[in-house]
């Protein structure tokens, strides 16, 4: 054997590298961790056709499942962005309440027309992500703990405006048919999903802004001395990610006709779960398409729980259960590495 030949079988340590065993090599090859989310959603429809044939390869169903997930996916592309640049905001689900609860309260209020309503929601939800902002990019005070704080004024916010009574909005023509209506047979509210994934998946991937946010998330320091403005980044990220919750609390109030400051507490599971296995998706880091994956591998779940007639407990544990094998296999995944 050659000196070169000999070299080549020793790592830098000088030690004989470990062969790579045929099952990683498999698992690399048919995209069995990368692609994990599109092998799990095709193996629950399989499974689901097969149990409810008659009601669950319907239109309706279909339907259904693209409109109910809809509000679920626009939130978490809205805790994405932060997610993208470093941070995790946990305040989105309390910001699409008090959205909810502001624009009923508004149009009970006020006779404006339907762009105006939906204008100074957005701004009043923008508000939360500002004051966040200010607190996590130029404080440096942690993001976690800060976006809970902000959650828990939002939900005060909301409880005030309300007084603690469920409202009913008056939207004209234009919100409600955003809410309620239908495109080419497909729900509103998925069709929107669509455009602000298409939206996201450019800039996130495409533009000069999405790659210094994406570089201030994986290294803050070293995108900070390549001249990237982190904080502003980081404070432009929030802001996107509480006005992205105000507008599902808009689409909200013109779907289901009515705004309690309860409505919106069940999304925060299914949307940190999604986001979590959204980010071992296709590119091993958060991102758009992976997140919307997710978040209809956890809906199919869920309407195929409903249609065996499972109580509502079981989508709980449903959630939790997805969110911990997600962390599970994580951990495991970082100490292979290791």
């Amino acid at each position: 054997m050659t000196a070169r030949a000999v070299n080549a079988t020793v790592d830098e340590r000088g030690e004989q590298p470990r062969p790579e065993r045929k099952g990683s090599r498999l698992v690399a090859r048919l995209g069995l961790v990368r692609l994990s989310g599109i092998y799990g959603l095709a193996a629950l429809i399989g499974l689901f056709s097969v149990l409810y044939p008659d009601t669950f390869l319907t239109s309706i169903t279909l339907k259904t499942t693209l409109g109910d997930q809809a509000i679920t996916g626009i939130l978490a592309l809205g805790a994405l962005v932060p997610l993208t640049a470093g941070m995790i905001d946990l305040s989105f689900a309390a910001v699409a309440g008090f959205g909810l609860i502001f624009i009923s309260w508004l149009s009970n209020q006020v006779l404006v027309p339907d762009v105006v309503l939906l204008v100074l929601t957005l701004a009043a939800c923008a508000c939360f992500g500002l004051v966040s902002s200010i607190l996590v990019a130029y404080l440096g005070m942690g993001s976690l703990i800060v976006t809970l704080g902000m959650s828990s004024v939002a939900l005060g916010l909301a409880e005030k405006v309300s007084g603690n009574d469920t409202l009913t909005p008056r939207l004209g023509t234009d919100l409600t048919q955003l809410g309620s209506g239908t495109l080419f047979g497909l729900p509103m509210t998925f069709v929107v999903l669509l455009i602000l994934a298409a939206v996201l998946l450019v800039w996130l991937e495409y533009t000069p802004g999405g790659r210094y946010t994406l570089a201030a998330g994986d290294n803050p320091l070293a995108a900070k001395l390549a001249g990237v403005r982190v904080a502003r980044v980081q404070a432009g990220s929030l802001v996107a990610s509480s006005v992205i919750a105000g507008l599902a609390g808009v689409l909200l109030a013109a779907s289901i006709g009515e705004a309690s400051t309860v409505t919106t507490t069940g999304y925060l599971l299914p949307v940190v779960a999604g986001l979590m296995l959204g980010a071992t998706q296709f590119k091993g880091r958060p991102n758009v398409l992976g997140t919307v994956v997710a978040i209809y591998l956890i809906g199919v779940g869920l309407k195929g729980l409903q249609l065996g007639g499972a109580d509502q407990w079981v989508n709980d544990v449903f959630n939790g259960g997805v969110l911990l094998a997600v962390l599970a296999l994580t951990a495991i995944n970082i100490r292979r590495s290791r």
